[in-house]
């Protein structure tokens, strides 16, 4: 019936033998915690590389609304000319209602989802070159969604200026 070979076999199996080992099915549970720590670590290197990554971008939407805003206001200023204010002075003041009418593409949230506030200061000074008088225009801004701004409500920010690097969170109130 049962040979010595076959008796070994049974003795092999029931004590967990190398064929036993074979049917095994399953990780262990040192390979599960491997996985986890790595999985851990990989998500504590990622997340702050896509928060930045989220921010500058961020960062460059508004600079971008900043400067479309200004384009806009430029264009404006080209068509129609320079019409200053009532008071006569050679500065005009675009709101951002009034920039949002000269604009495709409306400057409604920001990209951190909050309201747009500020405005656009196109500033005319004439010169005279070879007795001809020439205007200049500059243009500024300040914008503004109550956390983030260029510029600020007293020193708008030369055209020029405008820039990711531009977009800060210090003196952001509107006027």
């Amino acid at each position: 019936m049962f040979t010595n070979e076959k008796i070994n076999d049974i003795i092999y199996i029931e004590y967990g033998g190398i064929k036993n080992m074979k049917n095994k099915k399953g990780f262990t549970l040192i390979e599960l915690l491997a996985v986890i720590v790595i999985l851990a670590l990989l998500v504590a290197v990622a997340i702050p590389a896509v928060t930045k990554y989220l921010n500058t971008s961020r960062k460059g939407v508004f600079a971008d609304n900043a400067a479309a805003a200004i384009s806009a206001v430029r264009n404006q200023t080209i068509i129609e000319g320079f019409k200053p204010n009532t008071a006569g002075t050679n500065t005009k003041t675009y709101k951002v209602a009034d920039v949002n009418e000269l604009l495709e593409k409306k400057l409604q949230k920001s990209p951190w989802g909050a309201d747009y506030d500020g405005k656009v200061v196109v500033t005319a000074s004439d010169s005279t070159e070879a007795g001809k008088t020439v205007t200049s225009y500059e243009y500024s801004i300040f914008l503004t969604d109550g956390t983030h701004c260029i510029g600020t409500s007293d020193s708008p920010k030369l055209e020029k200026d405008v820039n990711d690097d531009a977009v800060v969170t210090t003196n952001c109130a509107a006027s």
